[in-house]
Formats: C-alpha cells, sequence, structure tokens
C-alpha cells in the first residue's frame, strides 16, 4: 500500500479526486489533502508520505514552488505534479526538480490511475529500498521500544549513550559510512515523526532544531555525541511535559493551549473552545496530569522560548511576547528558575 498526500487549492478538485473510487481499489491510499503548500510541507514534517500529487503552480513561501522546497529540504516522497497543458514549460522544470509524472488537468479517474500505474514500479523499487536500509540492523520493534522509553523518561544517560554505540555498530555491519549515517539519519528522524503524530501539538512548541540531520553518525566521535544528545533532549523534553501521562483527551487541551500560547487569556480562551467551564477543565487536567494546568502551560512557554533562543535572532523581550509574556523581566526570571541561566546564557549555549 502507498499512502498518498494530495495537495491542491483547488477546493473542487479536491473534493473531486478524494471521491474516486480507485483510492479502495488499488494499492494507492489517499491518506491526507492539503489547501496550501505551506499545509502540505507541515504534513511532510509530521508524517511518512510514499507520494505526493499537487499542482505544479502551488507555492510554499514568496515564489517558491511547492516541488522546489520539497528538491530543497531532501524530501523523500515521489512526486507528481498536475496542471493544464498550456503550461508545459513549468511542467518540464517540474519534472528537472524531480518529479515522476505529470498529469492534465482536470485530474480525472482514468488519468489519475494511468499515471500511478506508470510509477508504480519506481514507487515500488523506492520502498523496499527505505525498507532495506533498515532490513539486517535495526527493526521496527526496536525503534517503537526506544520511543516508549524516551517518552517514558526510562533511559538513563549510560542507557542512552549504550544506545547509540549498539546503532553504530550494527548500522555500520553492512554499509559504509555515508550510508551508515542516512541509516542513523532516519531512524532519530523516524522517532520525531512519531513523536508529532502522537503529541501534534508538540511542533508548536518545538520543531526539533536538535536534530542536525548532517551531523547524526558520523565516523567521528562528534558525530555519536550529537546523536546521544539528540536523545537526551528528547527525553528531557518528554519529561518536562509529561508525556507519559497523556490521553486523548488532554491531548485536545494541550493542542488548544499551543495554538494561544502568546495571549494572555489563554487558558479562557481554552475553555470557551473546548466549551466547557475554566474550573472544570483545570480541575480535570490537574486530575489526570498531576499538575496544574496554569503550571503546565508554563512549562509549554519556556518550551517554545527556549526553542527560539535557539533558532531565531529575536530580542529576548520579543521572544517574551510570543512566549505569552508581556514583559522580559518576568520571563527572564521565569525562564531562569526553569533552565538554570538566563535567556542569553541559554542561546550562547547553543
Amino acid at each position: 500500500m502507498y499512502d498518498v498526500l494530495y495537495a491542491d487549492n483547488d477546493e473542487r478538485s479536491r473534493r473531486m479526486v478524494c471521491r474516486y473510487r480507485f483510492w479502495q481499489e488499488s494499492g494507492f491510499s489517499l491518506k491526507a489533502k492539503a489547501a496550501s503548500g505551506e499545509e502540505a510541507l507541515n504534513l511532510l514534517k509530521k508524517e511518512k508520505f510514499d507520494l505526493v500529487i499537487t499542482d505544479l503552480q502551488m507555492k510554499a513561501g514568496e515564489d517558491l514552488l511547492l516541488a522546489e522546497v520539497m528538491k530543497q529540504q531532501n524530501c523523500r516522497s515521489a512526486l507528481i505534479l498536475s496542471g493544464s497543458l498550456c503550461s508545459f514549460e513549468s511542467a518540464r522544470e517540474g519534472m528537472r526538480l524531480g518529479a515522476l509524472d505529470f498529469i492534465p488537468k482536470p485530474v480525472t479517474e482514468r488519468k489519475l490511475s494511468e499515471a500511478l500505474e506508470r510509477i508504480e514500479p519506481e514507487l515500488r523499487k523506492r520502498k523496499q529500498q527505505a525498507q532495506g536500509a533498515l532490513s539486517g540492523t535495526v527493526n521496527e520493534e526496536e525503534i517503537e521500544e526506544l520511543y516508549r522509553e524516551i517518552i517514558a523518561g526510562k533511559p538513563d544517560d549510560e542507557a542512552l549513550e549504550g544506545r547509540v554505540r549498539y546503532l553504530w555498530g550494527v548500522l555500520g555491519e553492512t554499509a559504509g559510512e555515508e550510508e551508515r549515517g542516512r541509516r542513523g539519519a532516519a531512524i532519530l528522524g523516524e522517532l520525531w515523526i512519531r513523536l508529532c503524530r502522537d503529541y501534534p501539538w508538540i511542533e508548536r512548541l518545538n520543531g526539533g532544531e536538535w536534530l542536525e540531520w548532517r551531523s547524526w553518525f558520523r565516523s567521528d566521535k562528534r558525530g555519536a555525541g550529537e546523536a546521544v544528545l539528540c536523545l537526551k533532549r528528547m527525553r528531557r523534553m518528554a519529561q518536562s511535559l509529561r508525556l507519559v501521562l497523556v490521553d486523548e483527551t488532554v491531548n485536545r487541551i494541550l493542542r488548544s493551549m499551543a495554538e494561544k500560547l502568546s495571549r494572555a487569556d489563554c487558558l479562557e480562551a481554552v475553555a470557551n473552545e473546548l466549551e466547557l467551564s475554566k474550573d472544570y477543565v483545570s480541575t480535570m487536567f490537574k486530575k489526570r496530569m498531576g499538575i496544574g494546568q496554569n503550571e503546565y502551560l508554563t512549562i509549554m512557554r519556556m518550551e517554545y522560548a527556549g526553542y527560539l533562543l535557539k533558532t531565531t535572532n529575536l530580542k529576548v523581550y520579543q521572544v517574551a511576547k510570543r512566549a505569552g509574556y508581556s514583559t522580559s523581566d518576568y520571563f527572564s526570571r521565569l525562564f531562569k528558575l526553569y533552565a538554570n541561566m538566563t535567556p542569553a546564557s541559554y542561546r550562547r549555549e547553543g
């Protein structure tokens, strides 16, 4: 089965393609749809898709086509473009950017099925190669076990370092240094994808800035050290946010809190969105999480502030405002209590 993302800013086209019986009768599954390039890129960060089908004119930023951004970001999903026949030059440019095929609009069921039949052998080959990257090395059960341990905050530093040594050795048994690095990056990237899958609001607080793709599992000691650091930071975030206790109801609350993080009336706005009283939400939250909602909101804001300090050049007062604080002095005092260092020191630490 191949998972497909269909991205088109034409609502009529999206609605029509979603209704095709083809999805129920073929080896392709329409897993998600997107109405903009930005939405498509966000989905690609959180989930794995074997194929992206998109209008060749769809933008993913100022003057940047989605296909161009996907290529720049080394997206592993295969790409099919659609568009009018008169835009052949644009389609040819899309092919240069890595598209496997072009479907003239309107995207009828016949055109779609014929295009997917043409590229299926290539998709099968890619999927076999991706599965082979972990075959005989690290299996899905081992990755899932490591993920669950990190969420529970169980592995101590020594255990995490041992895991990296194990991965280092196993990944190097059947591959050279470059391939081992790619496989290691895939494993750690999979952990982040699973985190965003189970806790969708996490990405609003931290875009995974500590996942430095090119430095993972290099042949020198620094690469192994950075891999350990990656796992430690993931574990620390899981512990701070008590992810092991989060259930579906709490996830809804936290998603809303993350969306309204910068608002002074964040908790009132969350309760209104859920159509519940603020006191009820607060009581239920503390019962399930073992921590007050106000205290948890502070933790979320500190995590978000840390992310901004690491990844932007915003002034401290600007970070404070985005994190929901009107004064930088009060924010700085809270941040120092949380991180054991000032915002400026935290930024310098890298």
